[in-house]
This record gives C-alpha cells, sequence and structure tokens, in this order.
C-alpha cells in the first residue's frame, strides 16, 4: 500500500484549505492547522517548504501567512509531491532493497514493481494538482 510521508500529506491538506480560498486571499498558519487538523510547528516547516520550492508565497508582519504562488492547474501532482517528498529518488531504488537489482540483474519482483512504478508515475504526471484536490470535495 501507497502511503505519503506526513508532510506531504500535511503538504496536501494545505493546499487543498489554500485553494479552497478566494485567490487573493492571505491564509494564516493557526486557520490552516486548525482546520486540516495539523500541528501549528509542524506545518510552518511543510508551508516553508511549499514557498522555497516556488509553489507558496509567504506574507510576513500582521495578518501575514500563505497564498498560492502558481496555478494549480500548472504543476503536477509528481511535481508537488516531489517538492515535499523528493520521490524521484524512491523510483530506482529494488522493492526488495537489493543494491545490484537493475534491468540485467532482476531480483524475483524487479519486473512486477517496474510496471507498478510505471503506471504510478504516468497517473501522478497526468494529474493536476487541482484535478486532485477538486475530489476532496
Amino acid at each position: 500500500m501507497l502511503v505519503f510521508s506526513k508532510p506531504c500529506q500535511y503538504a496536501l491538506k494545505s493546499m487543498a484549505y489554500i485553494i479552497q480560498q478566494s485567490p487573493d486571499k492571505v491564509c494564516q498558519v493557526g486557520a490552516i492547522a486548525k482546520n486540516e487538523d495539523i500541528p501549528k510547528p509542524f506545518l510552518s516547516k511543510v508551508l516553508k517548504q511549499l514557498v522555497d520550492s516556488g509553489i507558496l508565497k509567504s506574507h510576513k508582519g500582521p495578518g501575514g501567512g500563505f497564498s498560492l504562488n502558481i496555478n494549480p492547474e500548472k504543476i503536477t501532482l509528481y511535481e508537488f509531491i516531489d517538492s515535499i517528498d523528493n520521490i524521484g529518488n524512491e523510483f530506482t531504488k529494488c522493492g526488495m532493497g537489493w543494491e545490484y537489482c537493475n534491468d540485467k540483474q532482476p531480483c524475483p519482483i524487479h519486473n512486477q514493481i517496474k510496471a507498478i512504478r510505471e503506471e504510478f508515475l504516468k497517473q501522478l504526471n497526468g494529474t493536476k494538482l487541482s484535478d486532485f484536490l477538486k475530489q476532496k470535495n
């Protein structure tokens, strides 16, 4: 079963919240944390990652918070998840953890895992963040 990391889950929940607000609204960390049931200190770190990757803008000062920096229709689910979890590296590792596993020296499950990975990548790259988050409603 595939489960995204906690930071990635929090990032997805946060994006769902931010996207549902009016486009010019600055969303405060406390409001996001309360609405999405996310620990505020941990959420701050996740949102900073999204700012660093250019997905969100940070607004300083009183009434500060976060807003979208990109159109969610312009970023794939893969790009978003990779900005948090760096999943690109995970698609080259052996499913059994063996060091030598590759197409020329496959482990017993190499071909099955390879097919699953290729389909998963296809789905992530073929889904825009906006489409994924619409399914939350």
